[in-house]
């Protein structure tokens, strides 16, 4: 059967995303054929140069505004797409689905069932773990997949094929007489070392014109901490690695047959395994040398060309200079930390395994050894004071001199569906449970209080010469969405609010709104 892949904005655009991939070498190992529509980066590449520059920003729009301005009356800037995907052949398209792109992939999956409703729709990705029942109601998707997909997929397509049998297919939800059934949950894989090299065909050539060839890569699924504000457990319950050797195979076969030169790990960690982590550099390490040969012997730079990689870890002691240098040496260029507060009370509050006096000396080392360094600061956990604030400040003074760039969620400490925060507010002393807007600390700790704190710590970074999330911090245009989308839910009073009292500007948020109209109006 033919299957076609959509992967829709708003997401990274400069590599291809994993997980189609993933999944179509999945179907094709089972004999089926697989088209591939990369629609974030098509719809990215023919967007204005202003929605270029605000993509960040479009990540957090309603489904009312996406459909104004990028799909439109007549078709938008998908019309074309749309006409592919429809006259390709194909029986089944598939989404991966999350939170960024949730709300675009609904409105495509509406305009191809209102071209052609015998085609099937599945759905799949972390943002379906919880709303299943939104996703099916409107009767534009037709499966949607929780957990797993490398075997529910290949199942659910031939169930399909052969016009029935879905109760027997686990780990989806599909409607039938009107009624949503769930036909239980599918055990986690076991052996990741079976799954198949992903297959970037159907996409790498939009990014080869790139000056680097980036490409995605996963060594684990979950992760070996239970962090309070994270929902990473639901969608894995069990920390599971690659063998290293594998891992170094994958490398190896996204650098001579697609040309990356560059490898992003999508794991929520690198190092929970250490010694999976240093046997993989031993490899590279090994590897590495062996293309330096390779080049002096052929004359040619470009020959068994270097992999050079980057990903996210925890602090943990094991992380020293040793291990280090030896990372770098193995390719390694930048490493992302979570450490969210330099409040130990903070942290222990939160469950976060982390000494602060242990995070500085991994900061510095990491430095030391050559490589980049990320910190991710959170602004708002449940128990914060101002006095923890502060202390968060002091935290990024003292490792000023061994950071790159100090990065922070745009939505500050969020409720994630399924995570302990969430699922026992009270644990935590949240008196107001809403995912973004939720208040603790009988009222010290609210939205605006956040914000606040979010715009002094931006300065404080931008004063010591940090470069602070560039990325985030050119765009006013967010701010003013997030607030507007705060005025919203609270109502008029949100203007009286301490923390928006100088940053608050409706004026912006209302044109970019109707300058995004203007472009497929």
């Amino acid at each position: 059967m033919k299957v076609a892949f959509v992967f829709a904005p708003f997401w990274e655009t400069k590599y291809p995303p994993l997980a189609p991939a993933l999944l179509s070498a999945v179907l094709r190992d089972h004999g089926h054929e697989v088209v591939n529509f990369d629609a974030n980066r098509e719809i990215y590449s023919g967007s204005s140069p202003a929605n270029k520059s605000t993509w960040e920003v479009d990540k957090i729009l309603d489904e009312a505004v996406i459909s104004r301005c990028f799909v439109g009356p007549k078709g938008g800037l998908i019309g074309s797409l749309l006409d592919r995907i429809t006259c390709s052949g194909a029986k089944v398209v598939c989404f991966s689905i999350y939170d960024a792109n949730r709300a675009f992939s609904r409105q495509i999956a509406k305009a191809i069932k209102a071209r052609d409703r015998s085609l099937k729709i599945i759905f799949g990705g972390p943002a379906c773990f919880f709303s299943y029942g939104a996703l099916l109601k409107d009767g534009n998707v037709d499966f949607v997949i929780r957990g797993e997909g490398e075997e529910t997929l290949p199942e659910l397509i031939d169930c399909i094929r052969k016009g029935g049998g879905f109760e027997s297919c686990r780990g989806i939800y599909f409607r039938k007489d009107k009624k949503i059934l769930n036909t239980g949950s599918r055990a986690e894989l076991d052996d990741l070392d079976k799954l198949p090299f992903p297959d970037f065909s159907g996409t790498i050539g939009v990014y080869k014109f790139q000056e680097q060839v980036i490409l995605p890569i996963q060594a684990s699924r979950g992760c070996i901490n239970r962090c309070a504000f994270c929902n990473d457990k639901v969608y894995s319950e069990r920390y599971r690695f690659k063998s290293p050797e594998r891992i170094f195979e994958e490398m190896i076969h996204l650098r001579d047959k697609y040309s990356a030169n560059r490898v992003v790990f999508h794991d929520s960690l690198l190092n929970g395994n250490m010694k999976m982590l240093e046997r993989l550099c031993d490899l590279l390490i090994e590897e590495k040398l062996k293309s330096a040969v390779n080049r002096r012997r052929s004359g040619n730079k470009g020959a068994d060309r270097e992999i050079v990689w980057t990903g996210q870890a925890i602090v943990r002691p094991e992380m020293d200079l040793r291990v280090l240098k030896k990372m770098r040496q193995a390719g390694c260029e930048s490493l992302q930390y979570g450490i969210e507060s330099g409040s130990q009370r903070v942290l222990k509050s939160i469950n976060k395994n982390m000494s602060t006096d242990v995070a500085i000396g991994v900061i510095r080392d990491t430095h030391n050894a050559g490589i980049t360094c990320l910190i991710n600061i959170m602004f708002g956990l449940p128990s914060e004071e101002e006095e923890d604030f502060q202390q968060t400040l002091d935290f990024i003074k003292k490792v000023k001199p061994y950071v790159d760039h100090v990065i922070t969620a745009k939505t500050f400490c969020f409720l994630s569906p399924g995570s302990d925060m969430d699922r026992n507010p009270t644990r935590y002393g949240i008196t107001r449970k809403h995912p973004l807007y939720w208040e603790s600390g009988e009222g010290k700790n609210t939205y605006d209080i956040r914000f606040e704190r979010y715009e002094r710590c931006r300065r404080f970074a931008k004063k010591s010469g940090l470069e602070y999330d560039p990325g985030i911090e050119k765009m006013d245009l967010i701010k003013s969405l997030l607030i507007g989308n705060y005025l919203k839910y609270k109502g008029e009073s949100a203007k009286n609010c301490k923390g928006f009292k100088k940053i608050l500007d409706k004026t912006i948020f209302k044109k970019y709104l109707f300058n995004a109209g203007s472009d497929s109006d």
